[in-house]
């Protein structure tokens, strides 16, 4: 079971910068989930991301 990661997890899996990974959630562009009133990303989501952002 993917119980998924926090924003800093996020950017460093991306290699990318946090408020690269907070834009990209905010904007929709990777599905975000709130577990206690933070925001977690599936790896699902992340793997998703990073195949629609290398094209």
């Amino acid at each position: 079971m993917d119980y998924g990661c926090s924003l800093v997890e996020a950017a460093r899996r991306l290699q990318v910068d946090q408020a690269t990974v907070l834009m990209a959630m905010q904007r929709g562009a990777i599905p975000t989930r709130y577990q206690n009133g933070r925001p977690v990303v599936t790896s699902n989501a992340l793997a998703e991301y990073k195949a629609r952002s290398r094209r």
